[in-house]
This record gives C-alpha cells, sequence and structure tokens, in this order.
C-alpha cells in the first residue's frame, strides 16, 4: 500500500494536489493507496520530558486521544510513504513538526537494523519565488527523522512559487510529471532500497 501524508494545515490546497497526483498514477498503475491528512489529527506537541530516552522508549503522551503512535503505525505497515507538505518559514508547518518532534522516541532507540529500508518520497512546495536554502531545514529535519524510524528519501520534488491553485493550474506539468512518478512506483518498476 502507498500511504500518502498530506501534511498542510489547509484542505485540499496545493500540496494535497500533489499527492493527489501521485497517488492518481499509482492508482492507474495497480496499486493500492491510502491517505491520511495530518490536519485530521491530534498530536500534542513533545514537551521534553525524556521518558523515551529508556527503554521501551515509549513516549509519555501516548494516549487516547493523540494520534502520533497511529500515523507511526501507519508509516510502518505503508510499502512506500508519500509526504506532502508546504513550507512556512523555510520549514514544515507546525503539526507536522509535532509529529516530527514525537519521532524522538525511535532516535532514542536506535536506527534499527534491517535490510528493508522504507522508501519515502518527499513533495514540497512554496510560495515563495526566492531563497536558495528555501527546502534545506524542511529536508535535513525531515531525513533523520525517517532514518531513525528505517526509511529513507528516495525521491524528492520541490517547487517554488505554488502558493494557490492558480499557480498550480498554470504548471499542468508538474501534475502530469508526479502522475509519471506515481505510475512508475505504483507499477513496482522503480528499485527501491532493499530491493
Amino acid at each position: 500500500m502507498i500511504l500518502a501524508l498530506p501534511a498542510s494545515p489547509r484542505a485540499w490546497g496545493v500540496t494535497d494536489r500533489l499527492a493527489g497526483a501521485f497517488l492518481a498514477g499509482a492508482a492507474q498503475a495497480g496499486a493500492e493507496t491510502a491517505t491520511a491528512p495530518l490536519r485530521d489529527c491530534s498530536i500534542a506537541p513533545c514537551n521534553g520530558c525524556g521518558a523515551c530516552a529508556l527503554p521501551p522508549h515509549a513516549c509519555a503522551l501516548a494516549a487516547p486521544g493523540d494520534d502520533a503512535e497511529k500515523i507511526f503505525s501507519l508509516i510502518g505497515s505503508c510499502q512506500l510513504l508519500v509526504v506532502a507538505s508546504p513550507i512556512y518559514f523555510y520549514h514544515i508547518p507546525a503539526h507536522f513538526k509535532a509529529l516530527v518532534d514525537r519521532g524522538q522516541r525511535f532516535y532514542a532507540r536506535g536506527r534499527p537494523e534491517t535490510a528493508n529500508v522504507k522508501p519515502v518520497i518527499v513533495l514540497l512546495a512554496a510560495g515563495r519565488k526566492k531563497g536558495d536554502r528555501l527546502f534545506d531545514g524542511a529536508l535535513l529535519s525531515l531525513r533523520w527523522f525517517f532514518r531513525a524510524m528505517g526509511a529513507e528519501i528516495v525521491e524528492q520534488r520541490v517547487w517554488r512559487g505554488l502558493d494557490s491553485h492558480e499557480d498550480l493550474d498554470a504548471r499542468p506539468d508538474i501534475a502530469l510529471e508526479l502522475q509519471a512518478l506515481g505510475r512508475l512506483y505504483g507499477s513496482g518498476s522503480s528499485r527501491m532500497p532493499g530491493q
């Protein structure tokens, strides 16, 4: 199953459409797909209590009503993860960053020794048209977040100047590119880590 995690707090914004284009291509190739928008989840921010530093590396905030563990479970069960996020002030939105911070328990546990590395595709869109390092902070955080869970970014696509639906509609090549990429991964034609 290919899982998309749209990270925008705004429903059916630009990054939701980016994820949707990828999943449409994957579905055309016969892949099973699912979407879990982070905005629909309740994720308490890490408070630095340190409970996860000791075995069994469990988060003290994991409780009924908090969805971080549900998201981690979905990530663990999918074959391919697609993350689509806007860039706010050179980084991912606060709700997504809360999930990343809750991943501290995976870092404390230590990177799992496994030959089956979970592939991750990252799609980032910024409204800004300039900024040489516009995506650097987000990509660095995401790389280490996923590595702690035994996952690896295998593809990343970044776009500047995508602030609205009109901006995306003016660049139809983006949706076509993502649909083609989705078909490639959905058909199993792309070589993923551990294969």
